[in-house]
């Protein structure tokens, strides 16, 4: 139970090892980076506003997915331990 416990507490932020820092992961990083400042100098504030506004709802889509994708792999794990103690069961 000490698993549920540190994930409802926070001390366990599955998202926060989502992504390991590899090099091709911290290139593309900086490339994104770079490409939303130049963007951002380009633009109007109207454009800006918008822009934002865009990132935002992304940032939303984008925590909502990766929330989904966690409760799902998690399922998964459930039932791959299920499959192998019932296979084990069988084993005996």
């Amino acid at each position: 139970m000490r698993f549920f416990y540190k994930l409802f507490n926070g001390e366990i932020c599955p998202i926060e090892n989502l992504v390991r820092p590899t090099p091709e992961y911290t290139k593309a990083l900086h490339e994104a980076a770079a490409a939303s400042e130049k963007l951002e100098k380009a633009l109007t504030p109207e454009q800006l506003d918008l822009l934002y506004s865009m990132k935002n709802v992304k940032s939303e889509v984008e925590t909502l997915l990766q929330a989904e994708a966690y409760r799902l792999g998690f399922m998964d794990g459930m039932a791959m331990k299920q499959e192998i103690q019932t296979d084990e069961k069988a084993a005996d």
